[in-house]
Formats: structure tokens, sequence, C-alpha cells
């Protein structure tokens, strides 16, 4: 679970100037901290094909991410993703394996929204619920996820074939287009629980 919000000084953001925020951050699970020269459509994890999203690190990427992609646009056809603002799971690419659209960024843009992302691995499910929790100045709201929606519901992953059993896990990002805009990590926790080797 973690908590963030994508945030502009000054005013709230007006009518008509929603869509020029940009940026996005990501969850990853990563096998290093190995960059090189990536680029922000990769979120900073690892470097791109420019016209198929696919990692040039090829079977070394062993990366799998849930991005908040608040730039990429439905246009750039080679993504498949939805409009922005959307969450997505990406697999060793940024070309997301599966994907939701957000909504608009009047609903996104100044709120906390509370991430929940959670992997059964008997099941081999993935799945992504957020939580609204309001505007970021003033919310009291406390992140549940019992009332958060589900997003993504991601079956027949196998995540010990995608990322390595000693991993990195942490965020990156992308630099938001404003200059007045930015990115607030709140609250984040992560926790495992074996399973039988069996599974």
């Amino acid at each position: 679970m973690f908590v963030v919000a994508f945030l502009r000084s000054g005013d709230r953001i007006e009518v008509g100037n929603y869509n020029s925020f940009g940026g996005g951050i990501a969850f990853a699970i990563t096998p290093d901290q190995k960059v090189g020269s990536s680029g922000p459509e990769s979120f900073g994890l690892f470097e791109i094909d420019d016209k198929t999203g696919t990692s040039l690190r090829g079977g070394n990427t062993k990366t799998l991410a849930v991005e908040i992609d608040m730039s990429r646009r439905s246009t750039v056809q080679t993504f498949n993703d939805p409009q922005i603002p959307h969450v997505g799971i990406d697999i060793n690419s940024v070309k997301s394996s599966a994907a939701n659209s957000l909504g608009t960024f009047r609903q996104v843009v100044d709120r906390k929204l509370a991430v929940f992302i959670d992997y059964d691995a008997q099941k081999q499910l993935l799945q992504v619920r957020l939580q609204n929790l309001g505007f970021a100045a003033n919310t009291t709201v406390v992140p549940n996820k019992k009332t958060a929606r589900l997003y993504l519901n991601y079956r027949n992953l196998r995540l010990s074939s995608i990322v390595n059993p000693e991993s990195y896990v942490g965020f990156s990002s992308r630099v938001p287009e404003q200059e007045n805009g930015a990115y607030v990590l709140y609250d984040w926790k992560f926790s495992t629980t074996w399973v039988p080797v069996s599974y």
C-alpha cells in the first residue's frame, strides 16, 4: 500500500488546465538499481525501444511495476494505454499488460490516492485497488482497502518467473511537465508471506 499525491503549487487547477500536469510514479520490483540512460517513458526503470516500449535489457530486465501515469497519451498507439491519467501493470516493458483509466485529472490532481497492490502466489493473481482520500490539503480520511475500488485484476501471473528471488522494491517517477508540479509520497508499507514451494 502507498499513499501519493500529484500536487501543484498555488491555486488548484482551473477548468481547461488539467491536461498539462504530466509525469507519473511507479511502484516497482527490480533486479538492481542500474538505470543506464533510461528516459522518462520508462519511469527511469530501464532503457526501452521507443517504438515498442520493450526493455533493451532483454531477459535481464526482471521488472514488474504498477504505474500511475499522468503524461502518456492514447495517441501513442504502440503502448496501447488508455487516456491519461491511468493505472497500469508493466512486465519487463512500458507497454502495459493491463491498464485502466482513472477518470479525469480533476479527479486525481491535488488529491491523496491510496494504492493497494496485492499479489496471491497460489492464485497467481495481482490486484490493484485505489481509494481517493480527498483533497491533499485538508483530508483526514484514513486508507481502507475495503472501501478502495478494484481497478486491475490480472490473472495467470507467476511472479517468480518474472522477478529475481532477491530484488529491490521501491519507487521511480517521471518528472511533471509543469514547473510547479510535485509528487508527495506520504506513506508506504510492504510485506510478504511465504507460501508452500509446491504452489
